[in-house]
């Protein structure tokens, strides 16, 4: 005797689908948080390293208008204020150079016109060392800058990036 049996389905389930669609959805979205994720962290050592950047090529070009200054001066301390006056050979203008410990904010200024040029420099030390006739003849500056400023680190977060920059030349003196 023959047994009855209902024709075989080809397909998938109801059941099934949902099941594969669910899981579908979960692999997607975790490939989206993971490549948003990578973008953050490319996106932050990114504005890192251009924050670096013109940190040093700011220090480079202060360095550079050091050596060759005709006339300069540097007043001020680490705890408050640094100003460096100069006049290079190039025009007669005064160029001022001035980093505020309270802004943390430093400006360079043609005695016209000032520009703020690096923001969150969080600490400046400047050496010199002076010739027989009072001159400086060589200068040396370290730079601590905050590369991530606005950051709230919470609780057992890591504290912002520090960058160090540091800068030495001896002064050019041609009249």
């Amino acid at each position: 005797m023959k047994l009855l049996r209902p024709p075989r389905r080809n397909g998938f389930t109801i059941v099934e689908l949902l099941i594969s669609m669910t899981i579908a959805i979960i692999l997607l979205v975790g490939a989206l948080y993971s490549t948003a994720e990578t973008y953050a962290v490319v996106r932050q050592g990114d504005a890192r390293l251009n924050t670096q950047v013109h940190a040093r090529r700011t220090l480079e070009r202060l360095t550079k208008d050091c050596r060759y200054a005709t006339t300069l001066t540097v007043a001020g301390s680490e705890s408050t204020t640094w100003t460096i006056s100069m006049t290079t050979g190039l025009s007669e203008k005064t160029w001022i150079w001035q980093w505020s410990a309270e802004s943390d904010e430093l400006t360079v200024s043609d005695g016209v016109d000032t520009e703020s040029v690096v923001v969150k420099l969080t600490a400046f030390e400047i050496e010199t060392e002076t010739n027989e006739s009072g001159d400086i003849s060589k200068i040396t500056m370290n730079w601590r800058l905050d590369e991530n400023p606005g950051k709230l680190a919470g609780k057992g977060a890591p504290p912002d990036p520090i960058a160090k920059l540091a800068a030495s030349t001896w002064v050019r003196k041609s009249s």
